[in-house]
Parts: C-alpha cells; sequence; structure tokens
C-alpha cells in the first residue's frame, strides 16, 4: 500500500522544517566566534566564497585549513584543536564547505572539543555525518541551507 500524505500535510511538514533550520540558523548566528572549516585562497571555491561573507559582514572569523598559513589577510589555523585555547568552545560555531569524508572527521573532533554548533554547507554533509552529529549531541544545520544564499537574511 503506497501512503501519501495529502498535500496539506506536505506543506505543513515543510513548512516546520523551514522555520526549523531557520531556527538553527538564528541560534548559530547569535554566535560571536564562527570559523570556517575549508576556507581557501582560491577566490573560485567556496571555502573562499564563505569566508568572505563572514569578512564583508563584519564578523570576526577565523579560516581554518591545514595547508594555508594566510587566507584573505586572516590567519589561518590548521584544525578546530588550534582554535584559541582560552576560547570557550560551547561559544564556537563552525561553517564547514568539506567534503563529507573529511566533515565526518571534523564532526569528530568538535565532538571531542564540545563544540556544538555546526552549519555544514550544501555538499559537505551525508546521512552518516548527519547521523553521527545527532547522536554527537551537536547542533547541526544541514540539508540545503548556505550561508551565501540565506546569510543575507541573517
Amino acid at each position: 500500500m503506497n501512503l501519501t500524505p495529502c498535500l496539506w500535510c506536505s506543506r505543513y511538514a515543510q513548512k516546520i522544517r523551514i522555520n526549523i533550520a531557520y531556527f538553527k540558523l538564528l541560534n548559530i548566528r547569535a554566535n560571536l566566534n564562527p570559523n570556517v572549516v575549508g576556507a581557501s585562497n582560491n577566490p573560485t571555491k567556496y571555502g573562499n566564497k564563505v569566508l568572505k561573507w563572514y569578512i564583508s559582514n563584519n564578523r570576526p572569523v577565523t579560516p581554518i585549513n591545514p595547508n594555508e598559513r594566510l587566507i584573505e589577510g586572516l590567519e589561518c589555523v590548521p584544525n578546530l584543536s588550534s582554535l584559541i585555547s582560552n576560547l570557550n568552545h560551547a561559544d564556537v560555531s563552525v561553517s564547514v564547505i568539506t567534503p563529507p569524508k573529511i566533515t565526518k572527521t571534523i564532526l569528530e573532533e568538535a565532538k571531542k572539543l564540545g563544540i556544538k554548533k555546526v552549519w555544514l554547507q550544501p555538499g559537505a554533509e551525508d546521512t552518516e555525518c548527519q547521523d553521527f552529529a545527532n547522536q554527537a549531541g551537536i547542533d547541526l544545520l544541514s540539508g540545503g541551507p548556505c550561508v551565501l544564499v540565506d546569510g543575507p537574511r541573517l
């Protein structure tokens, strides 16, 4: 038996998902210490575009990339563990622009450090990453919202 929800139910469920995503977006926006994992010096890559969005919106952002020292004039750190040690990791948010295989490693590190707010940009997530984050208690924003599209609403 094929059970498909009525049109109203489908629209209502979609609206709930959008509202939950927007709520999570606001929660991450309120954070004072955003970081961009997968930041890049290559202006054609999304890691660079997302970093520039934070910079142009006057956010005190930190680029994270193990292969770079400076990106867009900002000192780069190699990983989440290298963030300033006196920083309360519960007050850190992370915007991730990496392939899902790398994203899983980032999520494991975030869990270990107690980082609870993670925004996986489109393409950085898969079901394994989402399941891991949910089990780890990470407040995860994924599955579509992108800072380049949804950021101006922040």
